[in-house]
């Protein structure tokens, strides 16, 4: 996943791809963006622990995806003795799906939220996932605050929408109410 990206592209691989496969996708990415984060790390067995210390060019990596902790991933990641930051999101593609929805984010100390305040936050490790830890928020201020925009019924771009619920998750996990926070 880029963060700052140049420019867009891609590539496509059969689905057995080898560590050279994966160190190809990485550098290309890395080309053409500011930072590199390895999503999905133990889905699908898209890497073992090996893969992850042997790759190189990655500084973020997920530990969380929704609910689901990708953890034993991170510290394989950090046992080839670089520095690789976790960050947590929720990748929901469903915004009616309450399981899923407002569940983990990243939370950036950065001074604006320019996308070179972010990135440069993000390489120097001034961040931190959070997971909610109840099971239900009922009428959670991410929630009002999307309703507020006209979510889900918006005409607004899928960009529009997801800058939106980037920032209605950042504002939520500062409210405090019924999330709890968790650093890694």
């Amino acid at each position: 996943l880029p963060f700052g990206a140049h420019r867009a592209d891609s590539v496509d691989f059969p689905f057995w791809q080898s560590r050279s496969h994966l160190q190809y996708v990485i550098n290309r990415v890395a080309a053409t963006a500011d930072l590199v984060a390895i999503v999905h790390p133990e889905s699908r067995n898209a890497y073992d622990d090996a893969d992850l210390q042997a790759l190189t060019g990655y500084q973020l990596i997920e530990v969380f995806n929704g609910k689901f902790p990708h953890d034993a991933a991170w510290d394989a990641a950090l046992s080839s003795g670089r520095a690789v930051w976790g960050i947590g999101k929720d990748d929901n593609h469903d915004p009616e799906d309450r399981e899923r929805l407002g569940v983990a984010w990243t939370m950036i100390n950065a001074p604006s939220g320019e996308t070179a305040d972010v990135v440069a936050a993000l390489k120097a490790g001034r961040s931190y996932a959070v997971v909610r830890t109840n099971e239900s928020a009922p009428d959670t201020l991410v929630e009002r605050t999307m309703a507020s925009c006209g979510w889900p019924n918006s005409s607004a771009s899928a960009a529009d929408r997801t800058a939106l619920w980037n920032i209605a998750s950042s504002v939520t996990s500062r409210s405090g109410s019924g999330f709890a926070r968790r650093a890694f």
